[in-house]
This record gives structure tokens, C-alpha cells and sequence, in this order.
């Protein structure tokens, strides 16, 4: 059945109504865009300002690691300094560095795994060569041996004076040879046995926080940790846990005790070392403290202590000086 006149009317009406909208829709920005032409963004300025360039004689000076400074680090590991102008050229060990303009160095060098660490700087500009030589002190590592009986003394965790709650176990780690016994041996003659604690290897935290290359990250399940507990334990005399001691004094002498004896027993080797250690059980109530490293009132301190919130814990923090803890 066809439509009445009045009905196509509405129906074409509808039609140019919507015709007229997409005319209006297509031909609006095209005004818009006349009247307000598009201009480029501006790129984007550095809150950063530009690094000053600076010229002069080439003089190598090694900032990081210093001649104080203890590296621990794996196959690589970060140094900065200055050669004196922002044209040099420079290689540390064969590796080239980036020169920033004001003459400043900043290099991921990669390091030799041996104990022994030297680093070899060659400044060139133009003409002129510079050369230095830094020796570098590294952290003490063992290298645990392919087969037999070992331990880490290294790794032997607490050592030195420890002051511990009675009622509280203490925490024992250690590092020896997989698969072995491992036990300690008290001066009363009482044995106690570690278990064996797989865990995943360490990663130098030079490597963890500068290292680009992610598979240096990965790290193999470590067999050779052992951890144990003991309650109450007594060994020597570690002295008082707090106290007022006199600035550049030496620490009092203690008197000598029978140390307690760490034994790796793989088959029928057997490695035996005394612990260095001296442990006082307390009983009172938690004492507050109060950091404070100038307690000589000099004023050549920065005011900040390096510390752990717990023995053995995983993150160290900066404690102000006024910090109270109990």
C-alpha cells in the first residue's frame, strides 16, 4: 500500500534535515580550520638545564670507587669522575666512557672476577694523551672449591658481640659445602644442628641496580645454605649493651672463653672452625634509644645512621640523628 501525499512529504523533509546536518557536520571544521590555523606544538623544554661546556687541561680524577671505598660487586661495576674537558675521549680498561660536555664520566665498566682490581684510564684529546692507574679495594669473596669439605667463614652469621633476648631463638647461617652435616659444637659439649636452607643466589647490588643486560639478573637456587636456631645462649662476655663510652678510646679487653666450634662433616672429612662469638642473653624490658653519631658535639658528622631494623634483616635504611627506637 503507497504512502499519502502528506506522509512522502514528511519522509523527503526528514531527508533534507539530515542532508543539511551532514553538509553543516563536514563544512564546520573546515571554517574553524581557516580561521584558526594549526600551529606546532613546541617541543617540550627540559626542566633539567643544559650542561655547561668546559674546556681545559686533561686531568683524570676518580671520583667512585675511592681510595676508602670497598667494592662488592660481580663482573661489573659502576665509576665516575672527571678528566678535566668536555672534548676528551675516554676508555677505562679498553671500554669507552661518555664524556658529558662539563667533563664528567659516568661508565658500567665490567671488572675481572679475581680479588685483584685495577683500573686503567686513557684520556685523548687531539694530540694529547693522559693515562692513570687506580687500584680498587674489593670485598673479601670465597671461592668455595669444586669437591671436598668447606665453609665460608665469611658467611657466618651473628659473629662479634651480640646481645639477644632469652626467650627468643637466635638465628644461625652459614655457607658451606652442599650436602654436608653441619653442626656447632658448645663448649659444654652440646651439639647443634643446622639444616639445609636452599635459597635463591645473591646479586650484587651494583649489578641489581645498574646492570641493563636482565639475564645477569637470573638467579640459580643456592644448595649450600644452611640455617639453625638456639635459644638462651651464653657465650662469653660481650660486656654491656649500652653505655657511655669516652670518643677514641679503645673497647675494653674481655676475658677469654671457650669458644664454640662450627663442623662440616661431608663423608669422612671433616672442617672445624672456632666462632667468633660472644652472646649475653638479657631479660628487661626493651630500653629506648636515641640515634646520635656526634656524640662528641663536633659538628663533622652528616648526621645520619646506617642500620637494619633487625639482625640479618634484608634492607638497610638511613635514621636520621633524634630517631628513637626501643
Amino acid at each position: 500500500m503507497g504512502l499519502g501525499p502528506r506522509a512522502t512529504g514528511l519522509r523527503w523533509f526528514a531527508i533534507a534535515v539530515a542532508l543539511e546536518g551532514m553538509l553543516q557536520g563536514a563544512l564546520l571544521p573546515r571554517a574553524i580550520s581557516a580561521q584558526t590555523p594549526h600551529r606546532p606544538r613546541p617541543a617540550p623544554r627540559s626542566p633539567l638545564p643544559a650542561i655547561p661546556r668546559v674546556t681545559g687541561p686533561l686531568a683524570i680524577q676518580l671520583v667512585y670507587p675511592g681510595p676508602t671505598d670497598l667494592v662488592d660487586a660481580g663482573d661489573s661495576n659502576f665509576v665516575f669522575g672527571q678528566v678535566g674537558d668536555g672534548r676528551a675521549k675516554l676508555a677505562i680498561n679498553g671500554q669507552e666512557v661518555k664524556v658529558a660536555p662539563n667533563g664528567a664520566f659516568l661508565g658500567w665498566i665490567r671488572i675481572p672476577a679475581d680479588s685483584v682490581l685495577n683500573l686503567e684510564f686513557e684520556g685523548v684529546r687531539g694530540a694529547d694523551t693522559v693515562r692513570a692507574t687506580y687500584a680498587v679495594r674489593r670485598a673479601p669473596r670465597f671461592v668455595p672449591p669444586t669437591s671436598g669439605t668447606w665453609l665460608d667463614t665469611l658467611s657466618v652469621q651473628p659473629r662479634g658481640r651480640v646481645w639477644w633476648p632469652r626467650t627468643e631463638p637466635l638465628p644461625i647461617l652459614l655457607r658451606a659445602a652442599p650436602n654436608a652435616i653441619v653442626q656447632i659444637r658448645m663448649p659444654d659439649g652440646s651439639v647443634t644442628a643446622l639444616s639445609n636452607d636452599p635459597r635463591l643466589a645473591e646479586v650484587p647490588w651494583g649489578t641489581r641496580a645498574f646492570e641493563t643486560d636482565s639475564t645477569k639478573l637470573l638467579r640459580p637456587v643456592a644448595t649450600d645454605r644452611y640455617a639453625g636456631a638456639v635459644t638462651g645462649l651464653v657465650i662469653g662476655d660481650p660486656g654491656p649493651l649500652l653505655g657511655v663510652r669516652q670518643p677514641d678510646t679503645p673497647m675494653p679487653t674481655r676475658p677469654s672463653f671457650a669458644a664454640p666450634t662450627i663442623e662440616v662433616i661431608l663423608g669422612a672429612d671433616t672442617a672445624r672452625w672456632k666462632w667468633p662469638v660472644q652472646v649475653a642473653p638479657f631479660d628487661a624490658a626493651p630500653r629506648p634509644v636515641m640515634f646520635d653519631d656526634d656524640t662528641a658535639r663536633k659538628g663533622d658528622t652528616d648526621r645520619i645512621t646506617v642500620g637494619r631494623t633487625v639482625p640479618s634483616g634484608t634492607y638497610y635504611y638511613f635514621f636520621p640523628t633524634g630517631t628513637r627506637a626501643a
